[in-house]
């Protein structure tokens, strides 16, 4: 099953509750995936506990435990308490899946399929220039300036690049169709009319990932566009 198959049928399991999703994290379906394996491993910790377990020597009241508690005397309880550290665990991995699904499916929610599922910038016909971003002389991303094209407007253009910025966050950066698509995950997009149709200022502040966003960027207008476009 692939992982827009998983994705898709995820999204009868996303909760009302949307935690943040942090800086670090995998796809939607790893992070699912990872919450079950995690799931898995404590039901078989829990599986080892036995309540009527003890240690073979008899307890000695001594320094600050001066009570024999039964709980502190069965060799199988810290099964119980990996369990319980695992379904943690799991619970938190879960959340981020959840909450990287409904991302998804709010930003790309009323899309056409087309544009939902083919990114922006694999319309190179339409692209007319590149340029790199500086704030203070330091490189922080890249404009690139789409033609006008009928349909076109900030807004629409805007919720295209948000959806597909969500898709990476969601399904990782997967766009074998543009192997140079500059929508990486955690980069911030902004987009505004200019006299020549509309610019995408993308723009990073992780280290050396601007530099790739130019280097993609000018891929992409060197790639001819497809045939039978115009």
């Amino acid at each position: 099953m692939s992982s827009k198959t998983i994705l898709a049928a995820s999204l009868s399991l996303v909760a009302c509750a949307t935690p943040d999703v942090p800086a670090s994290h995998a796809t939607a379906a790893q992070e699912a995936a990872t919450a079950a394996s995690e799931e898995q491993a404590a039901a078989l910790h829990a599986r080892q506990y036995r309540g009527s377990a003890t240690h073979p020597t008899k307890c000695e009241p001594h320094g600050d435990q001066e009570i024999c508690w039964s709980s502190t005397q069965n060799p199988t309880a810290w099964h119980l308490k990996m369990a319980a550290r695992l379904r943690k665990e799991a619970a938190y991995h879960r959340s981020i899946s959840k909450a990287l699904v409904r991302a998804e499916a709010s930003k790309c929610g009323g899309l056409s399929d087309a544009d939902r599922d083919e990114s922006p910038f694999g319309h190179v016909e339409d692209l007319v220039s590149a340029s790199p971003r500086y704030d203070n002389s330091k490189l922080t991303g890249v404009t690139l300036v789409f033609r006008y094209v009928p349909g076109m407007t900030v807004e629409s253009l805007q919720r295209v690049v948000d959806c597909h910025l969500a898709r990476a966050e969601a399904l990782g950066h997967d766009e074998p169709d543009v192997p140079n698509c500059p929508l990486l995950p955690g980069v911030h997009a902004k987009v505004a009319a200019v006299p020549s149709g509309f610019a995408v200022d993308l723009t990073t502040e992780k280290d050396g990932e601007a530099d790739e966003l130019v280097r993609r960027a000018t891929a992409l207008l060197a790639k001819p566009p497809l045939a039978g476009r115009e």
